[in-house]
Parts: C-alpha cells; sequence; structure tokens
C-alpha cells in the first residue's frame, strides 16, 4: 500500500482514498508493533491467563 501511495494515479482520486490508505497502514504498523510485543512476553514466559481464584465468587458471577 505504502508504494501504491506514490503511483501517478492515486491523484486521480479523491482525495480521501489516500486517507483512508493512510489510516489502514497506520492500523497494520500497529497491530504489527502489538504482535511482536505480544510474542516478546510470551516467549518471557509471562502468563497470559488469571491465575485461579480462591474464595467465593463475586455476587453475581457464576460459572455457567
Amino acid at each position: 500500500m505504502q508504494s501504491l501511495m506514490s503511483a501517478d494515479w492515486i491523484h486521480q482520486k479523491p482525495t480521501y482514498v489516500s486517507w483512508m490508505w493512510e489510516l489502514g497502514i497506520d492500523r497494520a504498523e500497529a497491530e504489527i508493533r502489538w504482535c511482536e510485543r505480544t510474542a516478546k512476553r510470551i516467549e518471557a514466559g509471562e502468563p497470559y491467563q488469571p491465575a485461579a481464584r480462591s474464595g467465593p465468587e463475586p455476587a453475581g458471577w457464576t460459572d455457567h
């Protein structure tokens, strides 16, 4: 998408088209960064599920 942003034909499109592509690129880059951080945390052994609770369930909570 980034290489398409510099293509000649993009200038024939309404401005919002390139804005939407920029948004898509930014979202994808943010997701890539999140995935990389999360993978490092998993590889480091960080737990990603809550520890089992002891004691009674909070009022209104059930396990069904």
